[in-house]
């Protein structure tokens, strides 16, 4: 039988790399547990707070947005996310909060559920149901239409209003070729003649 030295299987630099890989395997799980996953008791890794805008970035988002801000008694940050109409009807519910102690000491239980009826990405109508509140369960249904920088809540509707069909929007069309205006590294190749033209000939 040959011997060890002979068989070099597995060789001294096999040896060598396995314990570098190894020890840097650890070394890294050291450095991401202590860099991710320690936390020292009593503090902790919060998120960044979002503003009203960010958290408004879809007709859905915006209606529970605005909804909640008016259950939590929050008018100023209904004033954020609102429009048009919706403006008058925040002032009015201020005006009659005679519970706004109530709303925002209840807002931590709050839960909405928000469903979109109609969207068409420029406007759209979300009927929302707010639960543990501090006046139980209210529902609404809004309007929300596209702002400069967030969508905005326009109008709110009765619960029974009509909700009309929005128009989709339509692709624009390349009046030179009569085609939708597709960027060019995404357009098929031009199909070749067909084959009758060359029949007539």
């Amino acid at each position: 039988m040959p011997s060890e030295e002979e068989l070099d299987a597995p060789s001294r630099q096999t040896l060598w790399m396995l314990g570098i890989m190894a020890s840097a395997t650890l070394a890294m799980w050291v450095m991401g547990r202590v860099a991710c996953n320690y936390h020292v008791p009593g503090e902790s890794l919060t998120p960044r707070a979002l503003s009203a805008e960010e958290r408004s970035k879809s007709s859905k988002d915006a209606a529970m947005e605005f909804a909640r801000a008016i259950e939590a008694g929050d008018f100023a940050t209904a004033r954020l996310v609102a429009t048009g109409a919706a403006l008058s009807f925040v002032e009015e519910q201020e005006k009659a909060c005679s519970d706004c102690a109530a709303r925002q000491s209840a807002k931590e239980a709050i839960r909405m559920v928000g469903v979109v009826q109609e969207d068409n990405g420029k406007e759209g109508y979300v009927s929302v149901t707010v639960q543990g509140g501090a006046r139980g369960e209210q529902k609404s249904l809004l309007h929300v239409v596209r702002g400069p920088k967030s969508f905005q809540v326009s109008e709110v509707l009765p619960l029974d209003a009509k909700i009309p069909k929005l128009e989709r929007p339509s692709a624009k069309t390349d009046s030179s070729k009569g085609t939708n205006a597709v960027p060019p590294l995404l357009r098929r190749p031009s199909e070749p003649a067909s084959s009758s033209s060359e029949e007539k000939r």
